[in-house]
């Protein structure tokens, strides 16, 4: 049966299957999926609060709103991002999210067939 405490100089310090240290989730299996989904959550919650600030102000402008999403939410979505081990899933989750995000800054719904390149190519 493993140990379920570590003795650390004096004391015994809980052995955890992950923890969040300095913002980024460290998990035991060294992998970076829970830290991508948590990470694209945060930005998820970020844009509900900018969507209702922006119901309330009604007059921020096309490109305040993009800017705002790249200097905001981008940053909060990658906080971290150089220490994870991203796969091609991963990779593709962390797509969509900024593709879906934009689409709905731009209010591109998804039934009008509008390409990801035109999408970047518009902001």
């Amino acid at each position: 049966m493993p140990c379920s405490t570590v003795q650390v100089a004096d004391g015994h310090v809980e052995m955890v299957d992950a923890f969040v240290y300095l913002g980024s989730t460290i998990d035991s299996s060294g992998g970076s999926r829970g830290e991508v989904l948590r990470r694209i959550g945060i930005a998820r919650s970020c844009m509900n609060l900018l969507e209702k600030k922006n119901l309330e102000v009604k007059s921020i402008r096309l490109d305040t709103k993009i800017r705002l999403y790249q200097t905001y939410i981008v940053l909060v979505l990658l906080y971290g991002c150089e220490t994870w081990s991203t796969i091609k899933l991963q990779c593709s989750r962390i797509d969509a999210f900024d593709m879906r995000a934009l689409r709905k800054i731009l209010r591109i719904p998804y039934t009008r067939h509008v390409t990801n390149v035109e999408v970047r190519a518009t902001t």
